[in-house]
């Protein structure tokens, strides 16, 4: 999944952009988070925190108080390393922009669709592709490991934990603190005393339960459903 911001102050060329992006995006089976924004200072609020989860930028440059090369100085600064592509009517800021060492430079007058695409995946081509995460464990003195990202949840009886992943499942021993120290910092959580669950997997949050995109009803512990309801909720706002 990439994500992309969207910025300019004109509305209706704003749409217009993230339809073409994501109708580019869809051609070529990319997954991707659009997110559009009217101001820089909206974008700049949005951005705090989650440089690093950010792709792509396309920036208008006049735009009220903030203008593009102010956002893009002010997100450089913050550490944001992916790709800003300025989208302008004005050519005479092109020398201006390089400080922020823009991808592309645009002109949105004389910009052709095939210019357009090709610019878009260029960006796309330059991004790093993430190594994938994988679970290791060991199960009959045997040590196995299996991506990450295909788990839905873990279950523990007895110092028995359970993977559940692709509609199948394997066991090893261990405990389940043991397990939350190992799954710190990924998009599982702890749901009951007995379960961890994938947040990716979560179709739906209910009254005393979750239901996982395989199927499966997890119950959720008193002690851990606020947790689950926030941090679920801030996943969501970040895709």
């Amino acid at each position: 999944m990439i994500t992309i911001l969207l910025c300019d102050d004109n509305e209706i060329l704003l749409n217009n952009y993230k339809m073409k992006v994501s109708t580019y995006l869809n051609d070529e089976k990319i997954a991707h988070n659009i997110q559009t924004f009217t101001s820089g200072e909206a974008l700049l609020f949005y951005a705090d925190g989650k440089e690093q989860n950010i792709d792509i930028i396309y920036l208008d440059i006049e735009m009220g108080r903030i203008t593009g090369l102010d956002v893009a100085q002010k997100l450089r600064a913050n550490g944001f390393t992916g790709k800003i592509i300025f989208l302008t009517a004005c050519e005479e800021y092109v020398f201006d922009c390089f400080d922020s060492e823009p991808l592309y430079y645009m002109l949105k007058e004389t910009v052709s669709h095939d210019k357009f695409k090709s610019i878009l995946m260029k960006a796309v081509s330059s991004i790093p592709k993430q190594e994938e995460e994988y679970f290791t464990f060991e199960s009959a003195g045997v040590t196995k490991r299996i991506p990450l990202n295909q788990i839905s949840h873990f279950e523990v009886r007895n110092r028995i934990i359970t993977i559940h992943y692709q509609h199948t499942y394997l066991e090893f021993y261990s405990s389940m603190d043991n397990l939350q120290k190992k799954l710190a910092d990924t998009y599982f959580i702890r749901c009951h005393r007995s379960y961890m669950v994938n947040l990716k997997h979560i179709s739906q949050i209910g009254k005393g339960h979750l239901l996982t995109f395989d199927g499966h009803i997890i119950p959720t512990g008193n002690t851990y459903i606020k947790q689950v309801h926030s941090t679920f909720s801030d996943m969501l706002s970040n895709f």
